[in-house]
């Protein structure tokens, strides 16, 4: 039964990866549409990506008060984050692009995290986080690809969002791999942090 989990959740932390690099080729066929469309693609990302942190904050929650701590820990991790990285302003493509690709590295290793373990608390959990994860992950990949497309850089494109997605692998299998034997409510921190 372990085996077959771990399995489970190795296919699942791969399809999930899979959808932002589907996000990407399907931007590369409708750069222009994208373009257009931007501001809609970044609201429905942010309201899946909220979706979700709310889900994992009352589960969390649910298995102990605590959680709150942990998710007021990473927000103001955030905040300094936020602080801390160099960020300006700027209206070149390449600049964006780059922006963008930096803001989804800080974004996929936790990411990763959130989806490992809210697995190991309850693997449907787990599953509606894939889900609500990889329908984000679709216009996340356009959007780390379309300043390269724009620029007709698509290898480096694709290779962004490959790296990326590398980072989300690496988050889940941290999560799942040193998680699996800790108490719950550690696993509850980690997802809420996360």
């Amino acid at each position: 039964i372990i085996v077959d989990r771990m399995i489970n959740f190795l296919l699942l932390l791969i399809l999930v990866a899979i959808f932002q690099i589907f996000g990407s080729v399907l931007s590369l066929f409708f750069v222009k549409k994208f373009c257009k469309n931007i501001k809609i693609i970044i609201v429905i990302e942010i309201l899946l990506m909220f979706f979700v942190s709310v889900m994992l904050l009352i589960e969390g929650f649910n298995i102990t008060s605590f959680v709150i701590l942990s998710a007021f820990i990473g927000i103001v991790t955030l905040a300094i984050l936020n602080k801390k990285v160099p960020h300006k302003h700027q209206t070149k493509t390449e600049r964006i692009g780059f922006l963008v690709f930096i803001a989804m590295c800080f974004h996929e290793f936790p990411e990763g995290l959130a989806f490992g373990s809210s697995y190991l608390i309850n693997p449907n959990l787990g599953i509606i986080t894939a889900i609500m994860i990889a329908l984000h992950n679709i216009p996340e990949g356009s959007m780390v690809s379309i300043p390269c497309f724009m620029k007709k850089k698509f290898k480096l494109g694709f290779k962004l969002v490959l790296i990326t997605q590398l980072l989300y692998v690496t988050g889940g299998m941290i999560a799942y791999y040193f998680l699996i034997n800790v108490p719950q409510y550690i696993q509850a921190f980690v997802m809420t942090f996360a």
